[in-house]
């Protein structure tokens, strides 16, 4: 029985997983947290996509950031814990963050997160954490967060 069970566990995992088919075209929404602002989401194929966000830190002086990532989604997670449309999801990108006291903040991106879609697939729900590497002016590591929610078929 328990062979039976890890063969099927294994079989399921070995399936190719997607993205639901509705959430293959832009999607558009916001997010709450670091940053406070508006995401666009841009499918590449049926795992991965680009990343966009411009919004404001709340927590700070308010200065405008600018975020663009390129991500993987991983759907296989969710089929395991038996939540198709759930993904983890994993990335690289870039962070503009400024003027702070006059400076711009470039910086690095290592996002990652969960994505759940749901509604006949014409919403994404999302939880995200990204460490970033800031490259100027001083060579520091920060951290966004977010909680989101993205619609398709706009």
């Amino acid at each position: 029985m328990r062979l039976c069970f890890l063969l099927l566990l294994l079989g399921s995992l070995l399936l190719p997983a997607t993205a639901p088919a509705a959430a293959q075209g832009p999607g558009y929404g916001v997010t709450v947290g670091e940053p406070l602002g508006v995401t666009a989401k841009l499918w590449v194929d049926q795992d991965e996509a680009w990343v966009f966000g411009l919004g404001v830190n709340p927590a700070g002086d308010y200065s405008v950031q600018g975020t663009a990532d390129y991500v993987l989604h991983i759907f296989e997670v969710g089929r395991f814990f038996n939540l198709p449309s759930l993904a983890l999801v994993t990335g690289l990108g870039a962070r503009i963050n400024g003027p702070d006291d006059g400076d711009y903040e470039p910086g690095i991106r290592f996002p990652a997160g969960l994505s759940y879609f749901f509604n006949a697939e014409d919403v994404e729900l999302f939880a995200e954490i990204a460490p970033v590497l800031d490259l100027s002016p001083d060579v520091e590591i920060d951290l966004n967060a977010v909680i989101g929610i993205r619609f398709y078929g706009w």
